[in-house]
């Protein structure tokens, strides 16, 4: 499945600080698969996919 980018800023956002949400639970209540959510984590800090901070 496909995400747009607000999906993936939102669920960022979230994970990410200041909030630091854990994946598992930002997964559980989002119902997007952890390993998704990891892959958006990796690229935002990568500079791939911008975390919307800016």
């Amino acid at each position: 499945m496909r995400y747009t980018r607000a999906v993936k800023l939102s669920v960022l956002k979230k994970v990410l600080p200041p909030e630091q949400q854990s994946i598992p639970q930002v997964s559980r209540e989002t119902g997007i698969h952890d390993q998704a959510i990891q892959n958006w984590v990796q690229k935002c800090e990568s500079g791939i996919l911008p975390d919307g901070s800016q």
